[in-house]
């Protein structure tokens, strides 16, 4: 495509190219659409973004270049983009992102970088310098291990998906760093053990999915500091058991789910948990014989799954 295609609809708003074979695109056809604020460029064949392409697109809101072949982005890919607010690049060959790549964009939120699986995080560095970016998701790519100063300087984050990586643990100081994080999800790594004190002072915190990991035990004081926490997902992990003071520090805690966990047993003559804010709880395919009056006498759940 040419610039002299859109020569004539210089009003555009928005353009939709999905779904064809474009491998590049034409810095001066962006040129000629000033007022566009949403571009769609997903399922095309794009190998690389020219430097410089978009700086004439000061209304741009929304990019969206999943599932093309990129295969890096310069640091200065994106300059002009001042209004923009979301990028979604998942599903590309990323292996590497240069950290200020994102500077110059004081309004982005979103960064969507799912199943680029050759991506590589840093630990030793920031991974991005974004004060407005809300959430981010890196799940699905080559993440192992991760460090507080790979977080250090995307403090506002408040949703953060590492679903889908080879992380066996997390730094406490990373969870202390991100302190309006309400959203983590940890689906499907191979995390062994929550070490007490990770979750100190995450006040903001309200949903942790942890499903299908390798998680054994819960201390007594693993989710101390989660003060505004509503649900757990640990369904499909090595639970056998767990304190039922466990999760007493919630007081906001509504949903547990600890299906699939087929060694966990509960113990019957006393309370399963001290906990009166537990409205659902999933407990099905666990190895559990035999339940007593006691075991739920102290709750006020109203969907309970035994199946």
């Amino acid at each position: 495509m040419s610039f002299e295609t859109f020569g004539n609809v210089s009003e555009l708003e928005l353009l939709d190219l999905s779904y064809n074979y474009l491998r590049s695109l034409d810095i001066n056809i962006l040129k000629v659409l000033p007022e566009m604020s949403v571009l769609n460029l997903t399922r095309n064949e794009i190998i690389e973004i020219i430097p410089g392409t978009f700086v004439m697109v000061n209304h741009l809101k929304d990019l969206d270049l999943s599932h093309n072949r990129i295969e890096h982005l310069e640091f200065d890919v994106f300059y002009g983009l001042v209004n923009l607010k979301y990028i979604y690049l998942q599903g590309n060959e990323l292996q590497y992102l240069h950290p200020d790549t994102l500077v110059g964009l004081p309004n982005l939120q979103k960064l969507y970088l799912f199943n680029n699986y050759y991506l590589q995080i840093p630990n030793d560095r920031q991974l991005f310098d974004s004060l407005s970016l809300k959430h981010l998701g890196l799940s699905g790519c080559n993440i192992s291990s991760l460090s507080i100063t790979t977080f250090a300087s995307v403090r506002e984050l408040e949703w953060l998906d590492l679903s889908y990586n080879y992380l066996s643990s997390l730094d406490i100081n990373i969870l202390k760093l991100l302190q309006k994080l309400s959203h983590l999800k940890l689906k499907r790594n191979v995390i062994i053990e929550i070490k007490p004190g990770t979750c100190y002072k995450i006040s903001l915190l309200e949903y942790i999915y942890l499903q299908n990991n390798k998680i054994e035990h819960l201390d007594i004081d693993v989710f101390c500091g989660f003060v505004y926490l509503k649900y757990i997902d640990l369904t499909g992990n090595n639970l056998q058991y767990f304190h039922p003071d466990t999760f007493a520090v919630l007081p906001n805690f509504q949903r547990l789910f600890l299906s699939q966990n087929y060694g966990l047993k509960i113990q019957t003559d006393r309370h399963f948990n001290n906990l009166h804010s537990l409205k659902e709880l999933r407990i099905s395919s666990c190895n559990i014989s035999s339940v007593t009056v006691e075991t739920f006498a102290n709750s006020e759940i109203e969907l309970l799954d035994l199946s």
